[in-house]
């Protein structure tokens, strides 16, 4: 095949992954990831280093897609390392769930060390190998060095994160040391991914080598695509969930907050009513009863007036001059 010819495949770039799994440090690579398997056509692929399954089920989805004759094998203790950590059981149930549903037919588990599968594997029968397990330098060196006697003329090794240089990391130092010893292409995007053309048919024919680099930017921007529409569908499902619970939980705070509203107005409703019943029957007595006392006060007040002109007149009178006199003498006397 042409190199003209490999890069005919550009569609299978276009592939949505059915399956995602954090995490997402391989996303990047699944474009590529459906190009290479359409262009390559392995006829058996090992992946070391399963884990959630992100990086596995894009290689299969694309197998399945295009009616390839490909036998799958996803090798892991799924029990975590020095880097993931350890993790539980449920994701290699999930795992094994999905595999099951969507592609026994040709995928099958095996949960083992990856020295402990080499006998289940034929010498020269891989024709797509991914490396993906422990990330310290001695354990990626010794992956490589295992399972190099069985890749075939026209094998290819995948190295995930190739750019990350951490401590603990070793794939990055390991890459600077086989890279040349064989075409190669490095991805840098997606924590980097290292494709190594370790087939002695890529020896012969740089077609491959030169397709990959032709395709290489536009499954970059189509990574870029990938991430986005992630970070959306994410962003979606945060404000589904948001919505779910804040409004109901508004609908349900602004009942209750009309139902006090409705109580309070019900309450002063009820107040006005009862002060205008008072205000109807007291106030008119209150009335009637100042009204008597004012009258009562106004005839106290006239009789004491009476009673006052009748003392004067009493004390201006002759009869009362007299006896006064005849009071003052007796006095006097006495």
């Amino acid at each position: 095949m042409s190199a003209d010819q490999y890069a005919g495949e550009l569609k299978q770039l276009a592939m949505h992954p059915d399956y995602i799994a954090y995490p997402l440090s391989w996303l990047g690579h699944i474009p590529f990831a459906a190009w290479l398997v359409t262009v390559v056509e392995p006829r058996q692929f090992v992946e070391l280093g399963s884990y959630s399954g992100t990086s596995y089920f894009a290689f299969c989805q694309a197998i399945k897609n295009a009616a390839l004759d490909t036998r799958c094998f996803a090798i892991d203790t799924w029990e975590g390392d020095e880097h993931t950590g350890s993790y539980s059981d449920a994701i290699f149930q999930a795992f094994t769930e999905y595999n099951e549903t969507h592609f026994s037919e040709f995928s099958s588990c095996l949960r083992m060390r990856f020295d402990d599968a080499l006998p289940k594997v034929g010498y020269c029968s891989v024709d797509l190998l991914h490396i993906d397990g422990l990330h310290t330098y001695e354990a990626v060196k010794n992956d490589y060095e295992t399972w190099m006697p069985k890749m075939s003329e026209r094998g290819v090794i995948l190295f995930h994160d190739t750019v990350v240089d951490i401590d603990g990391f070793g794939v990055i130092r390991f890459w600077s040391e086989v890279c040349d010893l064989f075409p190669s292409y490095n991805f840098t995007h997606s924590n980097g991914l290292g494709v190594l053309l370790v087939g002695s048919l890529y020896q012969q024919d740089d077609a491959l080598l030169k397709a990959i680099k032709s395709v290489a930017l536009l499954g970059e921007r189509l990574a870029e695509r990938l991430w986005l529409q992630q970070i959306v569908s994410e962003k979606h499902g945060e404000l589904e969930k948001l919505q779910a619970v804040t409004i109901p939980g508004m609908i349900a705070e602004k009942k209750q907050s009309d139902a006090a509203r409705h109580y309070l107005e019900q309450a002063v409703i009820e107040q006005q009513l009862k002060l205008e019943v008072l205000e109807t029957v007291t106030t008119p007595a209150m009335l009637a009863e100042k009204e008597q006392l004012d009258a009562a006060l106004r005839r106290a007040d006239a009789e004491l007036a009476s009673s006052n002109s009748e003392l004067k007149k009493i004390k201006d009178s002759t009869v009362w001059k007299v006896l006064t006199k005849i009071s003052s003498i007796k006095n006097a006397i006495f």
